[in-house]
Parts: C-alpha cells; structure tokens; sequence
C-alpha cells in the first residue's frame, strides 16, 4: 500500500501536472479525484495512510470555506497573483480551511508583498499551461509576413489604450499591424469591439466557437467546442504574416507574474516589445529566459514611471518599423531558438517546485 494519500478537489491537481504522476510519484502517493460537491456530502475514506494530503485549486475568494482539519497539509494552486501580504494571505487561508499547515503555489505576487514565508512557492503556471494546448510549428514569419506587428491587446487598459493611441498617432505604423482591441472582459460574458482588423476574422483561432460568439467581439475567455479557453491558443497564422509582437502584459503596476500573452511568444520564438510593469523583462530573464538587449534597447525595463516607460518602449516599436527585418532576424535567431526550449524544459519548472514540496513531506 502506498504511503501517501492526496485527495485533489476539482482535479486541483491538472494546475501542475499535465499527465498523472507527473508531479507527484504514482508510487509514493495515491490520488483520489472527487469533486467538491461530493466532498461537502460524503466523508472521504483516508486511514492507514501517513501522510494525508488535500489539494484544492483557488483563486481570490470564489471557493467555500471548508473544514480541512483532518488532513495533515493543505497545498492550495493559486494560478494568480497575490496582491497581499504573504502572512496575512496564509493567516486567511488557515481560517478558510480550518488547517494550520498550509502550503501555497501561486503564479506571482506584487512586489509591494514579495513573499516571505516558507509555506509559499511562486510558480508561473501560465508559461507551462501554454504546452497543454498547443503543439510547435515551423513558420517562416519572413517569409510569409504582410504585416511588421501583431497587436492583440484584448480587454481594454490603460497601458493597451496607450498603444492603440499611439498606433492612432502613425498611420502608416498602424497599417502595418494586425490590432485587436474590445471592451474589458473579465468572463466569457460579451465584450464589443473597440478596433479590429478585418483579416484577424480568418487569421485566429476562432473556427470552432459558436456563431453567437464569432458575431461579438474577440473573447479570450471563451471556450472552444473543445473546452480550451481561446487565450491559450498561439495564433499561429497571425504570427506567420506577421514579424514582432507587441505584448500589453495583464497588470503592469509593479507585479511578478506573466501570463498566457507573454507565454505564446516564447513558445512560437517570437521578438517582442512589452508593455508591463517595471522590471518585468529582468523578471523573465530571472526565470531562465534570453530577452533582446543589445538588438533592441530594453532600457525601458527599468523605468518605474508608467507613462515614460510605455513611452520608450513605444520608441522600440518605431525602431523595429524601420530595420532590415532578414538581418534583424539572423541577429535575434540565438534567443529566440533559446526561449523556444527553454519554455518546454518541463524539468527546469517543475524540478525546484518538486524540490520545495517533497522537503515538507
């Protein structure tokens, strides 16, 4: 009989592993899947085993509290960003699941509150959920391209209002790009296009969403017929036809965290220019990434005021817009093969996570 046991609430653990065992060794531990509904009916069965483990898959406070009490750790996947205190953050989770040992998993954190305690690991969930869905492909940007830049914002902010404003400014910049602005979303509930380019309607994934949603604006959060959220789909023919990208990050006010917008052009080995929070390229670069320094000035990075750093890195954009686009490429080739691997080497991200947990257990 194996040791351990996990019970994993809502497939809780599909957040780390993309295939059983994956994370945590089938010979070391059992796992029983149940939902959350079953678990709030039935009490669950876990004697004759040492240790026994609840893994719950949360996000900000759309989860019940629940009485954990019984198991002798919590590991809570957080795929976002925490934007409190790491003690007071831990303290309300203890409370949420009657458990004092409480391991968190969180995709980043704001800097204001780096984490600071030994029950938290910061893990970017978002740049290994990109290999769920997608498989790499060949492309030959260069060769294929009609436009310099893929500009899809998403959801209106200020950083991504700053950049289509800015396109606005540059006709001719604004001709070479395919642009994809709507409303905020925050939900698969219908969002209105603010810009769109026409050619985007055959160019992203778009072919297997219901009719009622092809006729509102571009929503992330939708789902395919497939249950796959379109966000996490490369837009492989957009990047074909087109050279760089221009990544309008989620939050740019001064958070550790990268989500599916940054992952899809490593995965493809795209350049790109980010509009972020300050920091944020010496952030990937942290995480094992080649950013384009020396190709493209990236001293924007570290500009904390947000308007002159979105500013300069707009100067990049204008900057890329002019260049000999082959030779530029030969250049950049090095780093982006680089990050192309790098985001697949599943051992890199997961060894130290594996590290971290098996050292509590």
């Amino acid at each position: 009989m194996k040791e351990n046991i996990i019970v994993s609430i809502d497939n809780a653990l599909t957040s780390l592993e993309h295939y059983p065992g994956e994370v945590f060794d089938s010979d070391k531990f059992a796992v029983y899947d149940t939902t959350l509904s079953n678990f709030q009916l039935n009490p669950v069965e876990v004697r004759n085993y040492t240790k026994v483990i609840c893994a719950v898959r949360f996000t900000d406070n759309r989860y019940p509290d629940l009485d954990l009490s019984k198991f002798n750790s919590v590991i809570v996947l957080d795929e976002e960003a925490i934007d409190a205190e790491s003690d007071t953050y831990l303290q309300k989770l203890q409370q949420k699941f009657n458990n004092s040992n409480i391991l968190i998993v969180c995709g980043g954190y704001h800097k204001k509150y780096p984490p600071c305690h030994d029950n938290i690991y910061v893990y970017p969930y978002f740049l290994q959920n990109i290999l769920r869905y997608n498989q790499t492909q060949q492309i030959d940007s260069i060769g294929d391209h009609q436009r310099t830049f893929d500009v899809l914002l998403g959801g209106l902010k200020m950083h991504r209002r700053f950049v289509f404003e800015k396109l606005g400014q540059h006709q001719m910049l604004l001709n070479a790009c395919f642009v994809n602005l709507t409303t905020a979303a925050y939900s698969a509930d219908i969002v209105k296009t603010i810009f769109r380019t026409p050619e985007l309607d055959d160019l992203e994934p778009t072919a297997t969403l219901a009719p009622i949603t092809m006729n509102q604006g571009y929503n992330g959060y939708v789902k395919t017929n497939q249950g796959v959220g379109v966000a996490q789909l490369v837009p492989w023919e957009v990047y074909r036809r087109s050279l760089y990208s221009i990544v309008t990050e989620t939050n740019f006010e001064n958070y550790f965290f990268f989500s599916e917008k940054t992952a899809k052009p490593l995965y493809a080995g795209r350049p790109f220019v980010f509009f972020g929070a300050q920091g944020q390229l010496q952030d990937l670069r942290q995480l094992g990434f080649k950013t384009f320094d020396g190709i493209i000035d990236e001293s924007y990075d570290l500009i904390e005021d947000n308007t002159l750093r979105f500013e300069l890195a707009f100067e990049q954009v204008r900057w890329l817009f002019d260049q000999n686009h082959p030779q530029l490429y030969k250049k950049i080739q090095p780093v982006l093969e680089h990050n192309q691997r790098h985001i697949q080497d599943r051992q890199y991200f997961l060894g130290p996570l594996k590290q971290w947990l098996f050292s509590r257990y």
